[in-house]
């Protein structure tokens, strides 16, 4: 299977070279009651039009790059590995909202793709993802200290994964789904604990699915979409993690069911935006008021895109990188959002 995933994916590759010689946020029409039913609405194009103010061009990245990851530290977006064209890279890029400039930080000890990324207490952990074009998995930890020029590898994952999601809640990382050893897709969540740096294990997500999305809220993980190792199996399932119980729970699902995409949040508003399917990149969107509300399709972000990363910094939600076309397709674009 691992050999046959490698030939297709290295002749999707070759495909595409040769081919290239104003809404309310609450009480309006945006949003629901939590005890309303599942109901998403699409703007037409009319509606675009009257929101196309809401998304912003901005400086791009120095370099096309998708499968990559972001958080904000410092108030400042972190973009680390991922593909540049078709190479995997280790090089951490750094945007500035309040200059709009693009910086490197220290590049990781080896490249990395499909990693996950998690900030606690100033210092920022690399765990897992993914190495070369054959998408070999790994189970490395790193950790760059605040103020630090090189990372220090940390204790490894109990198992090698990679196309997950890490979140932080009081100071603790859960990594929850992904792709683990053997093609399969995996169901613990994986605790690490900075004070000891010592790993343990969660309770196991009830849907396993690999290039999901996360973030967190109010204390829980959630768990969004994701696919099961083709783009023909995306799924709109959401689950919320409550690291205090160790339980899952059903939360609403997408409107849209999406794998290789990214959500972030911002004013008790999550945002999700793109994904893959067989024969295109995604550019719906769709936003949650977490407090109380269903999903609703938003205004498209202009540019589709995949294996891109979103962070909220500057009172905007940031669309970095990606690739606008299934597979590899790699793109510098950045797009910011605001209500």
């Amino acid at each position: 299977m691992r050999t046959l995933l490698v030939v297709l994916t290295l002749s999707l590759v070759l495909s595409a070279c040769s081919a290239c010689a104003a809404a309310p946020r609450d009480g309006g029409a945006l949003f629901v009651d939590a005890g309303a039913d599942l109901d998403v609405a699409t703007f037409d194009a009319g509606d675009a039009s009257a929101l196309a103010s809401n998304w912003r061009s901005e400086p791009p990245l120095p370099v096309v790059l998708q499968e990559i990851s972001a958080v904000t530290l410092d108030g400042r977006i972190w973009v680390v590995g991922g593909f540049e064209d078709f190479r995997d890279v280790g090089t951490v890029r750094i945007f500035d909202p309040s200059s709009g400039a693009w910086t490197l930080g220290p590049a990781l000890p080896a490249p990395r793709h499909h990693l996950a990324l998690a900030v606690v207490g100033g210092d920022l952990y690399v765990l897992g993802g993914m190495e070369t074009i054959g998408f070999d998995l790994v189970d490395t930890a790193w950790v760059l200290r605040a103020g630090a020029s090189e990372w220090t590898p940390l204790a490894p994952l109990p198992e090698a994964r990679g196309a997950g999601y890490a979140g932080v809640v009081d100071g603790t990382i859960y990594l929850v789904g992904g792709q683990g050893p053997g093609e399969v897709l995996s169901a613990d969540t994986l605790i690490y604990d900075p004070a000891t740096n010592a790993w343990t294990i969660g309770a196991a997500i009830p849907s396993p699915r690999e290039h999901l999305a996360g973030f967190v809220y109010d204390g829980e993980i959630w768990a969004l979409g994701g696919r099961a190792f083709s783009l023909s199996t995306n799924t709109a399932v959401v689950e919320i993690y409550d690291p205090v119980t160790d339980t899952w729970r059903s939360g609403l699902p997408l409107g849209l069911a999406r794998g290789g995409f990214a959500a972030s949040v911002l004013d008790d508003v999550a945002y999700v935006v793109g994904g893959e399917q067989p024969d295109r990149a995604l550019h719906e969107v769709e936003a949650l008021h977490l407090p109380r509300g269903a999903w609703r399709t938003l205004e498209r972000v202009p540019t589709p895109r995949h294996g891109h990363a979103m962070a909220t910094a500057a009172g905007r939600i940031w669309v970095i990188g990606g690739a606008d076309e299934p597979i590899f397709a790699a793109v510098n674009v950045v797009e910011s959002f605001a209500p």
